[in-house]
């Protein structure tokens, strides 16, 4: 099968594939890294495959109807819960247009709700439940789909569901995603240092049991899968020599999770001499002074850390596995040793009230950062979270559409509005980022026109954000 996979249309930007599936702001655009692995794996077996990320140019759904043609015989969609109902629609369209093409849908959506949807949308012809390359792969070489693990089919009235796929253990066996079919100039996030930031993974899966947390409940499991240093260093080679990167993202979970494992990542950098700016996921709880301080060597400038609330009760009763002491300890050892700091808060937990909400963005100031994120809690299909908020009453959606971090809410408590909670996170924005001190603080460690032009395009989505969403 000649096999197209897509990125699909959205009116606004969709981050499909990312733990937090939504719109996102303007200023933001990130490539689609587990579709371009899988474009990869079917070109690694010789199968004729292309890659359309429809974001990047705001590609319409006419535009993308004219790049498919009649060689095309399976199409991949990648999905989310917020875009799905989108999404459906082009695979509504394409199936008009190309009624012989089959259409497969992956994502953490239809992860979740395979049967429902292959019930409700004839359309579509497979779904693919959690980590999906290889099952993409299976269908792409024409394999009986009765065969291929972590597929969801249609066989003539009837739903089949066949059995889960394991996980790939051996990550190193992947080739490098196929970046080439990706237009890698033009992704961009605003905290990066360089617009050639790119993103990469170092591990797959999380061992720690966040009740709100996608990716380990729905897609990549909680066994962490590692890459080995060698593997991992010579993709950054690969990124540098071919794509100019000057800078790097690890979109892992969270990469300080082994010890071991990121201070061999190190000393494979260190050994051969790049000096290339990166940044990456942390916890609280498993960084040491002796594992910063060689990632600040080995060129990380940034970690990113959940702290979620300032409330050990809502941090208990989601299961985060982190203490209050463990937040101030990990940030006052991270600064000093000169690694800057970016602190994740989701209000709207289960517990939040408005005093805990205002609690935490105090905290937030007073923790000190160099960069804060405050999002609204939101339960996604197939987390434990969702499963509390559908028997308790809480959810509050209309359509899918409603799971949309940045300017909505889909939670709503007795004694808390969803609406109070959108409005907190746009107070805490403002109040952390436009204080005098803070704003003068960032344009003191502006060092170059690359850094200007990113402090420019992040406080452009700072104040849509705080003032407009």
């Amino acid at each position: 099968m000649k096999t197209l996979i897509i990125n699909p249309p959205a009116e606004k930007g969709f981050n499909r594939s990312g733990r937090w599936p939504a719109k996102v702001e303007a200023g933001t655009l990130t490539e689609p890294l587990f579709l371009a692995y899988t474009a990869a794996v079917l070109e690694k077996e010789s199968l004729p495959v292309e890659l359309i990320d429809c974001w990047p140019f705001n590609t319409s759904l006419e535009k993308l109807l004219e790049k498919i043609d009649e060689s095309i015989t399976l199409i991949v969609l990648q999905t989310s819960t917020a875009s799905i109902d989108l999404d459906l629609e082009t695979a509504g369209k394409i199936k008009n247009k190309f009624p012989g093409t089959k259409i497969t849908l992956v994502g953490s959506h239809v992860s979740v709700f395979d049967k429902e949807i292959l019930e409700e949308n004839k359309q579509i012809d497979f779904a693919v439940r959690g980590e999906y390359e290889y099952t993409i792969r299976d269908l792409a070489k024409g394999e009986n789909p009765k065969n291929i693990l972590g597929l969801t089919f249609r066989d003539g009235q009837n739903i089949i569901r066949n059995s889960d796929r394991p996980k790939i253990e051996n990550l190193d066996e992947l080739p490098f995603p196929a970046r080439h079919f990706l237009p890698m100039d033009v992704y961009f996030e605003p905290l990066f240092k360089s617009g050639k930031t790119f993103r990469l993974m170092a591990s797959r899966g999380c061992p720690y049991r966040c009740s709100f947390c996608l990716w380990p409940q729905v897609m990549y499991g909680r066994e962490v899968r590692l890459r080995s240093p060698q593997n991992i260093v010579d993709e950054i080679e690969h990124l540098i020599k071919d794509y100019g990167a000057r800078g790097l993202y690890f979109e892992d979970d969270t990469i300080t999770a082994i010890p071991k494992h990121i201070m061999g990542i190190c000393d494979e950098i260190l050994k051969r001499g790049i000096k290339i700016p990166w940044s990456c996921l942390g916890r609280v709880n498993t960084v040491n002074k002796e594992m910063l301080e060689k990632m600040k060597k080995a060129g990380c400038y940034m970690i990113r850390y959940g702290v979620e609330s300032s409330s050990q009760e809502i941090l208990n009763k989601v299961r985060k596995g982190i203490t209050i002491a463990q937040v101030i300890e990990a940030f006052k050892i991270t600064q000093k040793i000169g690694i800057e700091t970016h602190a994740s808060y989701v209000l709207g937990l289960p517990g939040e009230t408005k005093k805990t909400m205002e609690e935490t963005i105090k905290f937030a100031i007073k923790l000190g950062g160099d960069y804060a994120q405050f999002a609204a809690a939101t339960p996604y299909p197939g987390t434990e979270l969702y499963q509390e908020a559908k028997e308790r009453g809480w959810l509050k959606i209309n359509d899918w559409s409603d799971f949309e971090v940045s300017e909505n809410c889909v939670l709503e408590y007795p004694d808390l509005k969803a609406r109070e909670i959108v409005e907190a996170c746009k107070r805490a924005y403002k109040r952390f980022y436009f204080r005098p001190d803070y704003m003068l603080k960032r344009i003191l460690k502006i060092r170059s026109l690359a850094e200007l032009f990113q402090l420019i395009k992040g406080g452009i989505s700072l104040i849509k954000r705080s003032f407009f969403r």
